[in-house]
């Protein structure tokens, strides 16, 4: 199948993300305007577990919600800086705590729809208390310590979940 060309391309905001309108020629169709969010290309999301079998949930106020959502730890991969690395340094950030291995579950586009962003899921096993976490300014996030049922249980009861839990508790059963 033929990929749309692109007639032109123009960014319309810059900011946090940018925002861009590409025109695109359709074969046999009118030219669209498409209009896409410049984000960055790659973040890492970790899922924590402690010796003692609990799971570090962050529960995280999301802005454009209005509301705390279940959510992971985690960020935008930096510059220079790889994936694996960043669920590292992003876990104790968020957390205080770290783990002596990060294992790839697995990656994901979330919003292909709207971005060429890919998560990189990890999972920490051992999850350990290794200093106070070290927040940015603008996250208000409450660590939590779960089980596996009392995840699930809050999800049935409506409690408001971050789209990166479920496919992070997916990878698990799958490779955990």
């Amino acid at each position: 199948m033929p990929k749309p060309l692109i007639i032109k391309s123009e960014t319309v905001y810059k900011g946090f993300f940018d925002v861009k309108v590409d025109t695109l020629s359709l074969p046999g169709k009118e030219p669209i305007e498409y209009t896409s969010l410049i984000i960055a290309k790659e973040a890492a999301v970790i899922l924590a577990l402690t010796s003692g079998g609990q799971f570090l949930i962050n529960r995280e106020y999301r802005h454009p919600t209005g509301r705390h959502l279940l959510s992971l730890p985690g960020g935008r991969v930096d510059a220079g800086e790889t994936p694996s690395e960043t669920a590292k340094r992003e876990f104790e950030e968020e957390t205080g705590y770290t783990a002596k291995e990060f294992l790839l579950l697995g990656t994901v586009y979330p919003f292909p729809a709207v971005c060429d962003q890919k998560i990189h899921y990890y999972f920490a096993k051992d999850a350990f208390l290794n200093g106070p976490a070290k927040k940015e300014p603008y996250e208000l996030i409450e660590t939590l310590f779960m089980s596996l049922d009392e995840i699930y249980r809050r999800v049935s009861y409506g409690e408001a979940v971050d789209g990166v839990l479920f496919p992070a508790l997916a990878f698990y059963s799958i490779k955990g």
